[in-house]
C-alpha cells in the first residue's frame, strides 16, 4: 500500500473498525524526517508562494511585511496556512510563516520570542487609540501581549513594552534576525461630525423609538419598530446625499476610517543582525513553543477529548464518521501541516518488524492537508456507546469545518 493510498482514502461503509496503515520502510524514513523537521510543510499554496518568492530571504520577508497585517494579540493563533489565507496574524503567526517559507527555500530558521519596545506614534498608528494609557493598555492588555505602558498608567502614552516574536535564520555564515510583524501603518480617519451629516438627533430619536412603548423599571416592551427603521432609512438617505455632494470618491476606507501597510519599497534589502527596539535578552527556539499555541478540545459523548493546535486545523476541514460493522469506532479525518505530533505514529510504525501497526492514537497528526488524510481510529464498545446502534450512527454523524477567528 503506497502512502498516499494509506492516508488518503475515506473510511468506507463496512470497513472493519480496526485500521491498518502500512508502511514501507522509506516511507517511514521519509515520515520520521519531516515529523522531526521544524517548519516543514505540505500545503501547496505555501510550497508555490516559495517558489514565487524563488526562495529568496529578502522577497520573503517583503512580502510577509507588506502583505499581512498585524493583530494585537499574543501567541499562535492562525499558523501559517490560515495567516496566509486571511491576509493577517500575531506576530507569533508572521514569524512561523516566514519561517516555513525560509524552510522551503533551503535555510534552517530560528524562532525567536522576547520584548520590544514601541513608541507612541508606533502604537497609534497600528491600534488606531489615542494616547491614553486606558486605551492603548487596555487593548494590549485585552490581546495578552503582557503591556509595560510608559512613563505610567496616569500619564499620556510614551512607549510600551510588549512579548513580541520574530525570526532568526543564518545566511552565508552571518545571523540575521527578520521582524516581519513589526510596520508601519497609514491610517485614515474616516467621516467628521458623522452625527451631524445623518441628521441624528439623541432626544427626537428616543422619542420616536419610545412612541406608545410601555415602559417599565426593569424593561421596555412594544418598542416602536416602524419608527426606528423610518429614522433609520432616513440616516441613510441623508449621509448618502452627503456622500454624494461632498465625497463622490470616497470609498469604504474614506468613511469609515482604516489603517493599511506602508509597504517597503521594492528590492528592499532589510538584513539586521540585531533589532535596535527588543527589550532584555531574547530566547532561541527551534520550533513554536507549546505554551504559545492555541488549543482546541473537542469532546463527543461516548469518546475521549481529542485537542487540536488552532494552527494545525485552521482552514481545514475535520470530519467525524461512525462506522460500526461489527463494532463502532470514530474517526477524524484531519488535513494537517507540519511535524509536532507525528513523531509518535512514525517511531511506533518504525519500531515494528514489519513496520504495520494499527493506529490508536487520538490526538491531532500532522502529516498532509487534502486531499490527503490521515485516519485516526478510536475504537469504542458497544457498552460505552450505549443505545441502538441505528440510533447512535445517525446522532454522532457530524461533518464541521474548524475555522477560528
Amino acid at each position: 500500500m503506497s502512502l498516499r493510498n494509506a492516508i488518503a482514502s475515506p473510511p468506507q461503509p463496512g470497513e472493519a473498525a480496526s485500521s491498518v496503515i502500512a508502511l514501507s520502510r522509506p516511507e517511514a524514513e521519509q515520515l520520521s524526517t519531516l515529523a522531526l523537521t521544524p517548519f516543514s510543510t505540505t500545503d501547496p499554496e505555501l510550497i508555490a508562494l516559495a517558489r514565487a518568492l524563488r526562495g529568496d530571504p529578502d522577497l520573503i520577508f517583503e512580502w510577509v511585511y507588506n502583505t499581512i497585517v498585524t493583530l494585537p494579540q499574543r501567541g499562535s493563533l492562525k499558523g501559517p496556512l490560515g495567516t496566509f489565507l486571511d491576509g493577517c496574524g500575531t506576530s507569533v503567526d508572521q514569524a512561523e510563516l516566514m519561517a516555513v517559507l525560509l524552510r522551503q527555500a533551503g535555510l534552517t530558521p530560528t524562532f525567536v520570542t522576547g520584548r520590544i519596545s514601541l513608541t507612541v506614534a508606533e502604537l497609534t498608528s497600528w491600534l488606531g487609540t489615542d494616547t491614553s494609557p486606558g486605551s492603548v493598555w487596555t487593548l494590549l492588555a485585552t490581546g495578552g501581549l503582557n503591556p509595560t505602558v510608559l512613563p505610567n498608567l496616569s500619564s499620556p502614552v510614551v512607549s510600551a513594552q510588549i512579548d513580541w516574536a520574530w525570526v532568526k535564520v543564518s545566511i552565508g555564515g552571518t545571523a540575521y534576525v527578520f521582524d516581519p510583524a513589526k510596520k508601519v501603518y497609514l491610517r485614515k480617519s474616516g467621516v467628521s461630525n458623522i452625527a451631524a451629516r445623518l441628521g441624528y438627533s439623541r432626544a427626537p430619536f428616543l422619542s420616536s423609538a419610545l412612541s406608545g412603548a410601555i415602559i417599565n423599571p426593569n424593561d421596555i416592551r412594544s418598542v416602536n419598530r416602524g419608527n426606528i427603521r423610518t429614522q433609520i432609512d432616513g440616516y441613510a438617505n441623508a449621509l448618502f446625499q452627503d456622500l454624494l455632494t461632498n465625497q463622490p470618491d470616497a470609498g469604504p476606507d474614506d468613511i469609515l476610517g482604516d489603517a493599511s501597510i506602508m509597504p517597503l519599497p521594492l528590492n528592499t534589502r532589510r538584513r539586521d543582525t540585531s533589532l535596535t527596539y527588543v527589550v532584555g535578552t531574547p530566547t532561541d527556539q527551534p520550533d513554536v513553543p507549546s505554551t504559545l499555541r492555541t488549543r482546541l478540545t473537542v469532546t463527543v459523548p461516548g469518546a475521549s477529548s481529542i485537542v487540536f493546535n488552532s494552527s494545525d486545523i485552521y482552514g481545514r476541514r475535520l470530519s467525524l464518521f461512525l462506522i460500526a460493522p461489527s463494532e463502532p469506532c470514530f474517526r477524524w479525518m484531519a488535513a494537517c501541516n507540519g511535524p509536532a505530533q507525528l513523531s509518535r505514529l512514525v517511531q511506533t510504525c518504525r519500531s515494528a518488524s514489519s513496520l504495520t501497526t494499527p493506529i490508536r492514537e487520538r490526538r491531532r497528526t500532522r502529516v498532509a492537508r487534502k486531499p490527503s488524510k490521515l485516519r485516526l481510529a478510536a475504537p469504542l464498545s458497544s457498552a460505552t456507546v450505549g443505545g441502538p446502534w441505528a440510533e447512535r450512527a445517525l446522532n454522532a454523524i457530524a461533518e464541521f469545518w474548524s475555522r477560528i477567528p
